[in-house]
């Protein structure tokens, strides 16, 4: 944790110490609430496209800060991302949180392992052969959830969420969710939610997609 202490979108780790039996660590405290809660309470059960697309940019600014210390954080989803507003939608902060599944690169080829929360998880993360892309894809499951206040592969059955995840066929420009949203977004959101990971798009054109530089400076 401490190699990620400089980038403002991420928890800081304060202190750590350690007994016989126990592991401490004393974490920067996060202000505001999670974004699954913040987005539910929402009127509309969704956030309007220029907040969302704020709160994308530091997104993907601080993932590309993670990975480039060669670390997958494997946990992207909302409630794991914390948010503070003033005056109702102005972002004044933004950490993501929880670190509890990263690892090193490496690690993962050394150990195949499958972990993640199922309705974020990319394709290849169910075999355990998987990189940094796996992020990506989580990422684009946000865009589409806080956009649109439902997720793209959910279903009470875990083993259909799972073949849906498989499968990776999005129905988004007939789907009654997104009949009022920006050809932009929903470009994005097809972009990064892409089966084959070499097809997903890079973090760095990400944060130079025409939706992200239309609402943010």
């Amino acid at each position: 944790m401490k190699v990620l202490n400089s980038n403002p979108f991420i928890v800081q780790l304060k202190e750590e110490f350690e007994d016989f039996e126990n592991f401490y660590y004393v974490m920067e405290l996060a202000a505001g609430t999670d974004l699954l809660s913040y987005t539910n309470r929402c009127e509309k059960g969704y956030l309007p496209e220029n907040v969302a697309a704020r709160i994308m940019r530091g997104l993907f600014e601080a993932t590309d800060y993670i990975h480039k210390a060669g670390i997958v954080h494997r946990d992207f989803k909302p409630e794991n991302i914390m948010v503070d507003f003033e005056n109702g939608f102005q972002l004044q902060s933004l950490k993501i949180i929880d670190f509890g599944f990263a690892t090193y690169i490496q690690e993962i080829k050394k150990n195949r392992v499958c972990v993640g929360t199922l309705n974020y998880m990319a394709p290849e993360s169910f075999s355990g052969n998987y990189d940094q892309g796996v992020d990506i894809f989580s990422l684009g499951v946000i865009l589409y959830f806080i956009i649109s206040g439902t997720l793209p592969f959910y279903s009470d059955d875990q083993d259909i969420v799972k073949r849906n995840t498989l499968n990776c066929e999005l129905d988004i420009e007939t789907d009654d969710c997104f009949f009022d949203k920006s050809k932009e977004v929903i470009d994005l959101i097809t972009k990064l939610i892409v089966r084959d990971p070499k097809d997903r798009i890079s973090l760095q054109d990400a944060l130079v997609h025409p939706w992200i530089l239309k609402h943010t400076s």
